[in-house]
């Protein structure tokens, strides 16, 4: 959002979004911590968890507006990496 009053249904949408990331944050330290305790590989299991959730992604949402979200996370990634604008 720009420098616009945030709706009251913008607040429930950025407190549940907040619990959410908060949720699956837990889950994946959870999970990291039995990769490493397996000896498993946290680099396939970035790439696998990165595809199921594309796949979720589109079971909940569709494929409407799809290439918008990846294109939307993808620069956000850039740009909080610093890799924003290099060519």
């Amino acid at each position: 959002m720009t420098d616009e009053k945030m709706t009251p249904q913008d607040e429930r949408d950025a407190q549940m979004m907040a619990t959410e990331k908060a949720r699956v944050q837990e889950i994946l330290s959870e999970a990291i911590e039995q990769i490493e305790t397996d000896g498993g590989s946290v680099r396939f299991f970035a790439a696998a968890f990165l595809v199921a959730a594309f796949e979720m992604h589109v079971e909940v949402e569709g494929t409407d507006n799809l290439q918008a979200a990846m294109a939307r996370l993808g620069r956000e990634a850039l740009t909080r990496h610093g890799a924003a604008g290099r060519a």
